[in-house]
């Protein structure tokens, strides 16, 4: 099996290709093969509505490149989802979105869940300081949980 991890942004530092495909090799099948690639055009991170819809056609249009080049599935990395939905309505090959595969397991979880955060951190700093976006995190999940939560969903990849 082939899938493809688009990553909706044009920033190619933004993320360890080889450590992320060793990070899926843990969670997939020893015959799977998992490709990173990046779309051709678009924002250099997703930090809005706007920038989820500059990706978007750049998304679909990368999904479409995987579907014609042999990939069984695509995997669209970022928890809006941008351009998930329309990529499914043009190719036969499953397009799975975090957000959306997120959601699906957090209500198995638990009933009270929320999308935690690290407020004040941009999408392309997350990585830049791994000590702050923790603490940061940490501090929203437990606020969260305070307020009920039970199950915690990261609103972005880029701080897994």
């Amino acid at each position: 099996m082939k899938i493809c991890l688009i990553i909706p942004i044009i920033t190619k530092t933004f993320i360890d290709e080889e450590n992320t495909r060793e990070r899926f090799g843990n969670y997939v099948r020893p015959d799977t093969e998992v490709d990173v690639v990046y779309i051709d055009y678009g924002p250099a991170s997703i930090e809005s509505r706007y920038d989820e819809v500059l990706a978007t056609p750049f998304v679909v249009k990368k999904a479409e490149w995987a579907a014609a080049n042999g990939y069984d599935a695509v995997v669209v990395s970022c928890m809006n989802d941008p351009g998930v939905e329309a990529a499914k309505e043009v190719l036969k090959i499953p397009v799975v979105g975090p957000r959306e595969a997120a959601w699906n397991i957090a209500n198995v979880l638990g009933k009270n869940l929320s999308w935690i955060s690290a407020r004040g951190i941009t999408v392309l700093e997350l990585a830049q300081d791994a000590e702050k976006t923790y603490n940061a995190l940490l501090k929203d999940g437990k606020k969260a949980m305070k307020e009920g939560a039970n199950v915690l969903i990261l609103r972005c990849t880029g701080m897994t």
